[in-house]
């Protein structure tokens, strides 16, 4: 079972009660568990069943998640935790050349055009029309 902040996750920036930078945080948890905020007891918090706080999750780009607790249980030895109970449908992004051409492919690439100093979120086969001078990035779902 999740005891602290850093069991819930070892890449998170900060944990806050309320919104992210709106509300206190309760300490920042670095990479590897480091960080004040990563022995910091989920008990200790002084959370109620209801209530949410959100966290920033960092890996190169920022992630906010919020975490609700729903309830308190005793420990079951066959369940690994934290376990998620509920979470949002994956949101595709679509290819921005495919989608002008009234079609509907899901990008697997963000690519930046450094001449033209452009973006565009491509499909695989939108991939492989583009020139070389460009920086290429797959898109994580």
């Amino acid at each position: 079972m999740a005891r602290t902040l850093c069991e819930i996750s070892a890449n998170t920036i900060e944990f806050f009660r309320g919104k992210v930078w709106e509300s206190p945080g309760y300490g920042e948890i670095e990479l590897g568990g480091r960080g004040p905020g990563a022995k910091k007891l989920i008990q200790s918090l002084g959370l109620i069943i209801g209530e949410k706080c959100e966290y920033v999750y960092d890996f190169g780009s920022s992630v906010y998640c919020t975490v609700e607790l729903v309830g308190i249980e005793e420990e079951n030895c066959d369940i690994n935790y934290p376990r998620v109970s509920e979470q949002n449908k994956k949101r595709n992004k679509y290819c921005d050349r495919c989608n002008n051409n009234g079609k509907k492919e899901v990008a697997l690439y963000t690519v930046y055009d450094f001449e033209d100093d452009s973006v565009e979120l491509l499909c695989e086969a939108c991939l492989e029309e583009v020139s070389e001078d460009v920086d290429v990035s797959e898109i994580v779902y």
